[in-house]
């Protein structure tokens, strides 16, 4: 059995936004919150058994699968299940053979719940819903187009993910129906719907694209000429891969910035930027009301220390220190002093490659695209940029303003082509990195401190361990997750599906040590008797008992307790983690900064 899904643009790639100059600025125009329908195919030949699988099962695992993870990740996004060509009916407009089992809303755990019930139970499945050969699907289509129409109103994105392993959903006997199914797919064009199938099928019947979806697709993407050549090729992806290339649509795109990008006094293009590589961190939770069990909303009042009377905006001034003395600054002010021009890009001259040192990357880089809704041609004139510098090895040197009050950086355009996978799936994406460059007041002289250095026959020893296990394949960070997000969420996940035991998760960051060999262990040991290293690990661990206090602990003894502080000076000898416990100790949440958690300790003690 097979799966085919290969409908990504050459430049549509998912990446995560990360707002590193002000949270709380909206980078873009839209509120990035996603729809996503599954549409299921449940007509008779789904629940043959096809090399060891039931397709319409394996279509539910995976639904299964996505919705255990996105239901933790994107709480604030929607999601919907249909199920087609079914025995029986749910549906607004009373459509044969179409149930609804879940409408376009945000996803809770009872969906999980009842979908694994239905999965384990073959005859739960047959008594409640049932399978049936006939299906409009016209009616299909009207009925998912409806589905997204009256359940939500402002979305960023609205996506079907079609499971099916029916290569004409149109019989013989129906065939006028095609003309009323393209109306409805140029609807889906104009409401900006988006079609992602998951064709499956075994080798015995081979799925052939060209009967119906083909001109599906073309009328659907007719403005998108790369998304349709993706959909259209290479129809043998292994079944396996279903799961992972949901997972790689629920990753959001949003961007970070969207700015013109001058190239010359007369040539303006448009484009789009992003982070291609930002940590993931954990949700932030939300404050619940104890009695109701709805979300509280909450509301910050600023009052004066003094006088005890709300304060407003017009009230607050901001100051720097100067000199040992405070200049104040009006909010209007500050603005002013940080504008520097409109937000955008312009290039300034180009450079050999080899000239962008390693140690000018200070920062993670963005990465942008063409954006052919500010200026119409872009597409075509960042290609034929890329493709330019790309075979000249040179890099752009440009001035950027990334937003509005954002300071100008100077930054090199590192160009890079696109590569895919021996399963075309895309690897890297056609763009250019940003990669902003230091100036003069970010350059640090490291002094060079003398060292002993090892013998030759120590190098050489050294160089057989590094040989010996050196990974041949390098380091895929897509391969690796984050052991403790992946436990953080597979034990928010255990109680919201109440469940009673936790999945252990497996943890690629730590070293496999039975892949070594002896010879290597002996070399480990051999290095070791050379260098005089002992295992004082234990001894180590018998030292630190609960009876004495930890390094930390007695820091913070020797210095005193803060609560006994008599100046706000006696409070810089303090380090930021043993401020935040203080605090935190206190029931008032700590900042990030040394100065406002002193200023923090201060107000509370008042010092």
């Amino acid at each position: 059995m097979n799966i085919n899904n290969t409908n990504e643009s050459l430049f549509d790639i998912d990446f995560i936004e990360e707002n590193e100059e002000n949270e709380n600025e909206k980078t873009n125009d839209f509120n990035n919150r996603e729809a996503l329908l599954f549409a299921i195919d449940c007509s008779p030949s789904m629940f043959q058994k096809e090399e060891d699988i039931y397709p319409f099962k394996f279509s539910l695992k995976a639904t299964i699968n996505f919705l255990e993870k996105y239901i933790i990740q994107n709480h604030s996004d929607f999601i919907g299940i249909l199920f087609f060509a079914t025995e029986k009916n749910k549906n607004t407009h009373d459509y044969k053979n179409i149930y609804i089992f879940k409408n376009i809303d945000v996803p809770d755990s009872q969906t999980i719940l009842d979908l694994e019930e239905i999965e384990k139970n073959n005859e739960l499945f047959s008594s409640t819903i049932g399978s049936n050969e006939k299906v409009n699907f016209s009616e299909v289509l009207l009925t998912i187009s409806q589905m997204f129409s009256e359940n939500i109103k402002t979305v960023d994105s609205k996506k079907v993910l079609l499971f099916t392993n029916q290569d004409n959903p149109i019989p013989d006997s129906l065939s006028k129906e095609n003309k009323t199914i393209f109306n409805i797919i140029n609807d889906f064009s104009f409401l900006k719907i988006l079609v992602e199938p998951f064709f499956l099928y075994n080798a015995e019947k081979p799925f052939d694209f060209d009967v119906f979806y083909k001109d599906f697709f073309e009328t659907l993407y007719a403005d998108n000429e790369e998304y349709l050549t993706m959909v259209s090729q290479d129809i043998s992806k292994r079944l396996d891969q279903l799961v992972t290339k949901i997972h790689q649509k629920e990753v959001k795109k949003r961007s970070l910035f969207r700015i013109p990008f001058h190239i010359s006094e007369d040539l303006t293009i448009g484009v789009e930027g992003f982070n291609i590589v930002s940590e993931q961190k954990k949700n932030g939770y939300i404050w619940i009301d104890d009695k109701s069990g709805k979300v509280a909303d909450l509301s910050t009042t600023w009052v004066c220390h003094d006088t005890t009377q709300p304060l407003f905006p017009s009230d607050f001034k901001y100051s720097y220190s100067y000199g040992g003395k405070l200049v104040v600054f009006t909010k209007d002010e500050l603005l002013k002093i940080r504008k520097f021009g409109k937000p955008g890009l312009t290039l300034l001259g180009f450079k050999p490659k080899f000239k962008l040192k390693f140690q000018y990357n200070i920062k993670h880089p963005y990465f942008i695209f063409p954006d052919e809704n500010q200026y119409v041609g872009s597409y075509s004139v960042f290609a034929h940029l890329l493709d330019t510098m790309y075979k000249m090895e040179k890099i752009a040197i440009c001035s950027l303003v990334p937003r509005v009050n954002s300071s100008p950086r100077l930054v090199a355009l590192l160009p890079q082509i696109e590569e895919r996978d021996e399963s075309d799936t895309q690897v890297f994406p056609p763009g250019f990195h940003v990669i902003p460059l230091p100036f003069a007041d970010d350059i640090r002289e490291v002094k060079n401190n003398a060292c002993d250095r090892a013998s030759e026959e120590l190098d050489m020893e050294f160089g057989k361990i590094i040989k010996s296990i050196n990974k041949a394949e390098g380091y895929n960070p897509r391969t690796i997750n984050n052991p403790y997000l992946q436990k953080f969420y597979l034990n928010l996940q255990t109680i919201a599906l109440n469940r009673d035991e936790i999945e252990d998760i497996k943890d690629n960051t730590v070293f496999n040590y039975d892949d070594l060999s002896s010879d290597v262990i002996e070399l480990i040991h051999s290095i070791g008797s050379q260098l005089s290293i002992k295992n004082e690990t234990k001894d180590i661990k018998r030292k630190n008992t609960d009876s004495e206090p930890s390094p930390r602990k007695k820091t913070c003894n020797n210095k005193g307790d803060i609560s006994n502080v008599k100046s706000a000076d006696s409070l810089k000898s303090y380090t930021v983690a043993e401020l935040k416990d203080f605090l935190t100790s206190v029931n008032i949440k700590p900042t990030k900064k040394k100065a406002d958690l002193i200023g923090q300790i201060v107000e509370y003690l008042k010092l």
